[in-house]
C-alpha cells in the first residue's frame, strides 16, 4: 500500500499484481528484502515446518521488505507508466516523479545522518 501511495503521489499507475515486481526486484538487488536464513515455520498441526535458508524459501519467501530500496524501485518502474506530457510551463508528470525521487532521497539521507535509519518508511 505504501508503494502504491508513493506512485499515486507521483502520477504513476498502481503496481497491480506484485509477483513480477517482487521476483524481478529480488533478482536484481539482494538488499531489496531482509533475508531470513535461520529457523523454520510452525502451523497447521506441524511443529517443525519449512526451513529458512538463503534467498527465497517457503518459510519466509525473500524475507521482510526493505522499504528504502523498494520505494526507489517502485518509482523507477513507475516512470514507464506516466501518460501525460505537459505542454505549458508547469512541470510534467515525469518531472514531478523525478522531483519525488529526489525528495525521497533527501528524506532518507536526513534520517541516516541523524541516526534514524530505522525510521525509513515510517511517519517521522
Amino acid at each position: 500500500a505504501l508503494l502504491n501511495d508513493l506512485r499515486a503521489q507521483n502520477g504513476m499507475a498502481k503496481l497491480g499484481f506484485l509477483n513480477p515486481f517482487i521476483y524481478q526486484t529480488a533478482a536484481a538487488d539482494a538488499t531489496a528484502f531482509n533475508d531470513c536464513t535461520e529457523g523454520y515455520n510452525k502451523g497447521c498441526g506441524v511443529n517443525h515446518g519449512f526451513e529458512a535458508f538463503e534467498k527465497w524459501d517457503p518459510a519466509s519467501g525473500y524475507g521482510s521488505p526493505n522499504y528504502a530500496v523498494l520505494s526507489k524501485k517502485a518509482i523507477e518502474t513507475g516512470m514507464q507508466t506516466l501518460k501525460h506530457v505537459n505542454s505549458n510551463n508547469k512541470p510534467s508528470l515525469k518531472q514531478k516523479a523525478s522531483n519525488g525521487i529526489n525528495k525521497l532521497k533527501q528524506r532518507m539521507m536526513k534520517r541516516i545522518k541523524t541516526g534514524h535509519e530505522n525510521m525509513i518508511g515510517k511517519a517521522y
